[in-house]
């Protein structure tokens, strides 16, 4: 998925293939919170801008996105 902002949300095959399949509340629900991180992808403690966390992982950095209660997006940042 491409969206037009700060960043670009590239999603990999297990996720696309997950939306596919996915019926349409839960595919907008993740859609929409994609966008979020387009917007702005990195955690911002206190803002209220959701639950995003940096995660240390085998020496990179990773992050985490809660979607719903159900759902967890893994994710990298390329600021280039």
């Amino acid at each position: 998925m491409r969206y037009n902002r700060g960043f670009q949300c590239l999603v990999g095959d297990q996720p696309r293939e997950f939306l596919a399949d996915a019926d349409d509340k839960t595919n907008r629900i993740v859609r929409d919170n994609l966008k979020q991180l387009a917007d702005d992808p990195y955690p911002r403690p206190g803002s209220g801008g959701g639950d995003r966390e940096k995660l240390p992982v085998d020496g990179r950095e990773m992050y985490r996105l809660h979607i719903g209660r159900g759902y967890t997006a893994f994710y990298t940042i390329n600021d280039k």
